[in-house]
């Protein structure tokens, strides 16, 4: 590929084209289409015939129709034709599935698509104009792509051999997105199926083969048995660390950084949403790397008990009064246990009757099952490998997105 500086043709072009683009607006290339409208009382919960809403565009449905209705419908009014783009026009405009002929199925009338003969621009290529759109809507209460609206967004389109190319390398990135996804998909799968068998004790790690230390003896028939687990409560094995409750007036653009609820996603301490305050703190209140937070409060149900280790390198901080914080000797064990569902379990049963929390009394008391310290070691290291590998997935697939995200805004007009 050259790079090219002239404004009526894409930055980023492949150098066996020439010829310059030329603006069309959607609507010269076919009309606005869309199924007939399906009310509420004509779908059921299971049935015969999926029938995909805006809330299900794209994913498993939640609501069919009967297949006399389908029948009737798809034989009057528009249907979709294998390629043809299909648009959400409410809720989240613009995303889009490609229609892949599937032949019992059915969808919303706030899906529409622009009913292509692909003479002047392939579907393929105009997938990924899409994703380049910025959709507008009228300004009201609800959002809506109207069909007007739809019909008069313009694109800039190359020929047909070009948009072909287009279309073919924008899709091998799209492949690889798609694998590096897979992939980590499986890994989380694989470490899910691990974390089931060490922490039932279907499967152990030996101690020693030949006197010296064994690396991924697990399972091994070979080396020495670790000892029996025992029976224990956090509790035991950990001291909690209450959070600080502080008041606006403690709030600044800069002091003591404050992990709430919102720094805990996916297992994961991020800064995105930062806190800090002027408040003196004690030592004991600070963090410490391998601390483990955990949300004990919050308006969110589903929320309470998930939990973060805090990494090596945090800036400076504490925890709020809705988190809490575990500190003992074998937190990278410990955090491993906690993303078991013997543990979700425990959050479950213990939450308030009234406020959606867990008190610090009923947490220390949560009951495990534990290895010994050694035992603690080799399945906090085997599964924080595992971690390592889905991170460093997770990182390529942001690397590769950002990098379609350039292409998009170089290859297009």
């Amino acid at each position: 590929m050259r790079v090219i500086a002239d404004n009526a043709i894409p930055r980023l072009r492949f150098p066996v084209f020439q010829d310059e683009w030329r603006m069309e607006r959607l609507g010269a290339f076919g009309k606005v289409s869309m199924c007939k409208r399906v009310f509420k009382e004509q779908t059921q919960p299971k049935g015969d015939i999926p029938f995909f809403k805006i809330g299900t565009f794209g994913k498993n449905p939640d609501a069919f129709i009967s297949t006399a209705l389908y029948e009737e419908f798809r034989s009057k009014y528009s249907y979709p034709k294998v390629g043809d783009i299909l648009i959400s026009a409410a809720g989240t405009i613009g995303r889009t599935v490609v229609f892949d002929g599937t032949p019992a199925y059915f969808q919303d009338s706030n899906i529409v698509w622009i009913d292509n003969d692909e003479h002047e621009v392939l579907n393929r290529f105009l997938l990924f104009c899409y994703e380049n759109t910025r959709w507008t809507t009228e300004n009201t209460t609800i959002a809506r792509l109207y069909n007007d609206n739809l019909k008069q967004i313009s694109v800039s389109l190359p020929t047909l051999p070009e948009q072909r190319k287009i279309a073919d390398f924008l899709t091998a990135v799209d492949g690889r997105i798609g694998q590096l996804i897979q992939k980590k998909a499986l890994l989380e799968d694989y470490k899910k199926g691990v974390m089931q068998q060490l922490f039932t004790q279907a499967i152990r790690f030996k101690d020693k083969v030949n006197g010296e230390a064994r690396e991924g003896a697990l399972g091994c028939d070979h080396g020495n048995d670790f000892p029996d687990w025992e029976e224990k409560k956090l509790g035991e094995v950990s001291e909690l660390v209450n959070g600080l409750t502080y008041s606006p007036e403690d709030v600044a653009e800069t002091g003591l950084l404050v992990l709430r609820s919102s720094n805990v996603q996916g297992g994961k301490i991020v800064f995105d949403d930062n806190v800090f305050v002027t408040s003196e703190v004690k030592e004991w209140n600070l963090s410490r790397p391998n601390d483990i937070l955990i949300c004990v409060r919050n308006g969110s149900k589903r929320l309470i008990g998930k939990n973060a280790i805090v990494p090596d390198g945090c800036p400076p901080s504490t925890h709020g009064a809705f988190m809490t914080v575990l500190r003992g000797d074998q937190n990278k064990f410990l955090f491993q246990l906690l993303q078991t569902d013997v543990y979700k379990r425990n959050v479950y049963i213990n939450l308030g009757a009234t406020i959606n929390s867990i008190n610090g009394g009923d947490l220390k008391k949560f009951k495990f099952m534990f290895p010994s310290p050694d035992e603690q070691t080799k399945i906090a290291d085997f599964l924080s490998a595992i971690d390592h590998k889905i991170e460093s997935v997770a990182t390529q697939i942001t690397e590769t997105q950002t990098f379609k995200r350039g292409l998009l805004q170089q290859m297009f007009v």
